[in-house]
């Protein structure tokens, strides 16, 4: 049994997403997001998908068709990326917006920016 790798590709655009698994076989379906702003990144790991945008929007999904809004904390904002790593051992999901904005989330659920230090005098 021969088995052809499959790329898993998220394309986005304004309204709607386009998720799937490619290969010359497959169509592409579209969902709808649910939000009406520019979407500007995605990605998929740990079971999840994650779409980010304008206006501090986040979006979750299981499955790719059906997308949760999540709270940034920063409607102002435009969230330009989003990527999954494993730091130290544990899954750690980090968006990135303008201004420098970095937000972590442990589940893609809640995400707050981290405080800065205070120094010590």
């Amino acid at each position: 049994m021969h088995l052809r790798p499959r790329l898993l590709i998220a394309v986005f655009t304004a309204l709607f997403l386009f998720v799937g698994r490619a290969s010359a076989q497959d169509l592409w379906q579209p969902r709808t997001s649910g939000v009406t702003v520019p979407l500007w990144g995605v990605a998929y790991a740990a079971g999840q998908w994650v779409a980010v945008g304008e206006q501090g929007t986040i979006l979750t999904s299981p499955d790719g068709a059906t997308w949760t809004p999540r709270a940034s904390g920063f409607p102002a904002r435009w969230l330009v990326g989003v990527g999954y790593g494993t730091p130290g051992g544990s899954g750690l999901w980090v968006v990135v917006g303008g201004s420098g904005l970095i937000l972590p989330s442990p589940d893609a659920i809640t995400w707050a920016a981290p405080r800065p230090a205070r120094p010590r005098l």
